[in-house]
């Protein structure tokens, strides 16, 4: 008796094991996510959670994934998903506004992977606490708080003027400016080539000019590349001259002056994004100058005792001066 009951007690120990062992292997599909994001984004529980929901509470089938996010700027955040799902793999790059944006949008990738039929739209989604409370943002202080993005500025110019001096100058300009939202401001300095005036005999002075302004601009954004910006501001010149004569001229005795005014100034900037942070400029303007002092050699007649001085004019700056220039911009961060 105990033979016979031999064989069946085996079957049932190998069919017990076999049992248990099934038991053991998990059979349920699920979704294996490694969330590697910031603390201010929703927690891969939350995400895991949106899938479920876009597919209705079924997992049809088994879905490995990693996501990392990075944060461009304060409006520019982007994840790049690799997925695999049955030997399968895939991978994509998205970018949105805000981590909370880029969560929703990696839960229905990655719904849309396992299900692409039972996923086709996103579904609205519960809100859920990030780790750092933040306040509620309407859409004006969302606007607000893209305005107010900074950027600083270095560019380097070649500048033309017509007025200034006695014929038309060249120079270099530096400027240093910010960038707040729509508004632009920066402050500059050129240096010009120096000139001679000169009369008819030859008496004359050489003229070099330094000038310093600074103007504001109205950003106007025309695409991802190009801004025209209308500019208002003001400068002001120095101008100094040193006398000079031609040889065996002893009514003549070269002098040392210099001339200070300021200027109102308007132009239009016209800005080029060319790869990263490197755009070109140039802009194109005119200048009202608020003072206009003359620059003169001064004549000696009559007798050597008692001699008469005359002040013999060379030039005087234009009622309206123009100015352009062209150069490159750097902007950081």
């Amino acid at each position: 008796m105990y033979r016979s009951a031999f064989p069946v007690l085996l079957l049932a120990g190998l069919f017990g094991s076999r049992l248990a062992e099934a038991q053991a292997t998990p059979t349920s599909n699920e979704v294996a996510l490694e969330w590697n994001a910031p603390s201010v984004c929703p927690p891969t529980s939350g995400i895991v959670e949106d899938i479920h929901v876009m597919l209705g509470g079924e997992i049809s089938r088994r879905l490995s994934a990693r996501a990392d996010v990075t944060e461009i700027s304060s409006v520019r955040w982007s994840v790049h998903i690799v997925t695999n799902v049955g030997g399968v793999t895939g991978e994509r790059t998205l970018e949105a506004d805000s981590c909370a944006s880029i969560a929703s949008a990696t839960a229905l990738v990655l719904a849309w992977t396992i299900d692409p039929t039972r996923a086709r739209a996103p579904l609205p989604l519960p809100a859920r606490p990030s780790s750092r409370p933040s306040p509620a943002r309407t859409p004006s202080a969302q606007l607000a708080s893209r305005s107010l993005v900074m950027k600083g500025l270095v560019a380097v110019s070649g500048v033309g003027d017509r007025g200034s001096l006695p014929d038309t100058g060249a120079g270099l300009e530096v400027a240093l400016g910010v960038i707040v939202g729509p508004v632009r401001v920066e402050v500059l300095g050129s240096d010009w080539v120096s000139q001679d005036a000169k009369n008819a005999v030859g008496e004359g002075a050489h003229l070099h000019l330094l000038e310093g302004a600074m103007r504001g601009c109205l950003r106007v954004t025309l695409s991802s590349r190009l801004e025209i910006d209308p500019c208002l501001g003001a400068s002001l010149a120095d101008v100094s001259s040193v006398g000079f004569a031609q040889p065996n001229t002893p009514t003549f005795t070269p002098s040392s002056r210099d001339g200070v005014w300021g200027s109102l100034r308007g132009d239009v900037l016209v800005a080029w994004k060319l790869v990263g942070p490197l755009a070109l400029r140039a802009s194109i303007g005119a200048g009202v100058p608020l003072a206009r002092p003359p620059f003169v050699v001064v004549d000696s007649t009559g007798p050597a005792a008692s001699p008469t001085q005359t002040d013999v004019s060379l030039h005087k700056p234009a009622l309206v001066t123009g100015r352009a220039s062209l150069g490159l911009e750097v902007r950081f961060p």
